[in-house]
C-alpha cells in the first residue's frame, strides 16, 4: 500500500510538472493547479441572490452578501505567518512582465 501510495504521489507530482512546464499553460491553468499543490483548491459557490419568495434581493443586499462571502474567504488563519514556498518546478524563469495598455485591449 505504501509503495502505491508513494508510486501515485510522484505521478501526480510528474504530472503537474508537465502540466506546469507546457507551453499552453494559462494564466487560469497555472492558478488553478498552484492552489491544487497548496490544498487550497476548493472553491464554494455563492449562495442565491433571492429571497426564498422566490422575489429577487435589492441590489445593496446583493453587494452586502457578496462582500461577506468575498470577505470570509480572504481571511488567513496567522496573518504574520509567510506564505508557503513551492518547489521550483520549471528550469525556465521569468523575469519581468510587461503590460501595456495596446496589449491588454
Amino acid at each position: 500500500m505504501v509503495v502505491t501510495s508513494k508510486w501515485a504521489i510522484k505521478k501526480w507530482e510528474e504530472n503537474l510538472r508537465r502540466k506546469l512546464c507546457g507551453p499552453g499553460v494559462g494564466n487560469k491553468t497555472w492558478w488553478s493547479l498552484v492552489k491544487d499543490k497548496q490544498g487550497t483548491g476548493h472553491q464554494e459557490s455563492i449562495p442565491p441572490l433571492s429571497k426564498q419568495d422566490g422575489t429577487v434581493t435589492t441590489s445593496s443586499k446583493k453587494a452586502q452578501l457578496l462582500a461577506s462571502l468575498l470577505a470570509g474567504k480572504m481571511k488567513v488563519g496567522n496573518p504574520q505567518q509567510p506564505p508557503p514556498q513551492l518547489v521550483k518546478q520549471c528550469k525556465k524563469t521569468v523575469t519581468m512582465v510587461e503590460v501595456t495598455q495596446q496589449k491588454v485591449k
